[in-house]
């Protein structure tokens, strides 16, 4: 139950909820539950609640087809596998080097990797990525114009790692080390841009004005 709400955590900030800037947080709970020796089990358990939240919206063509139910179960049981390798390579980690930097460096580097692993191939899904959590707040990510969108993601997770070593090892220097990375996601949206190509005019019409 622990590993399925901390999956549900994290589905909660992508679209579709109003807990975007929480995704900062939200991961916390699952750097928790898979401190336990089944570090592939409890992951897998929470990704399987992170893609059927996130996800859910395929059951809308349903009415096409009742073939989409068994579908997005074994989409989502395809998907959940990533969380699950995260869990297990996160203990091995864990007992090799200890809690620490090691952590706020790796954790980061293979949640992104699999993330973009899970995105390419003939069943990759471009939804459900962490970056999409903070659309809505464009001072918080503009360092995807600088340095791509999985930046995003990597800044996210090393927030939520700093902020699990603080809980677990009771250091408040991680909390400031999660802020700022926290700040530097703000600081980088006062970096001027130079213009790309020539700029355009662009008129939208609606599809429900009346014509004349």
């Amino acid at each position: 139950m622990c590993a399925l709400l901390a999956g549900a955590g994290p589905a909660l900030s992508l679209p579709g909820f109003p807990f975007g800037p929480l995704v900062f947080v939200l991961l916390v709970p699952f750097l928790i539950v898979i401190e336990e020796k089944k570090g592939f089990f409890t992951g897998f358990l929470a990704g399987i609640a992170f893609f059927l939240i996130d996800l859910r919206w395929l059951l809308t063509l349903y009415r096409f087809s009742p073939l989409v139910i068994p579908g997005l179960l074994l989409l989502v049981i395809y998907l959940a596998l990533s969380f699950g390798l995260l869990g297990f390579l996160i203990n091995r980690i864990r007992r090799r080097w200890g809690e620490g930097p090691s952590l706020l460096t790796v954790v980061p580097i293979l949640f992104t990797l699999l993330e973009i692993l899970r995105s390419h191939g003939p069943l990759g899904s471009g939804f459900s990525s962490l970056y999409q959590s903070l659309y809505r707040y464009p001072a918080l990510i503009q360092i995807v114009s600088l340095a791509g969108p999985w930046s995003l993601t990597a800044a996210i997770v090393f927030t939520n790692t700093a902020f699990y070593l603080a809980l677990h090892r009771k250091d408040p220097r991680y909390v400031a080390v999660g802020l700022g990375m926290i700040a530097l996601l703000l600081s980088s949206s006062l970096v001027p841009l130079p213009p790309e190509g020539d700029p355009i005019s662009v008129a939208v019409v609606s599809s429900d004005v009346p014509k004349r």
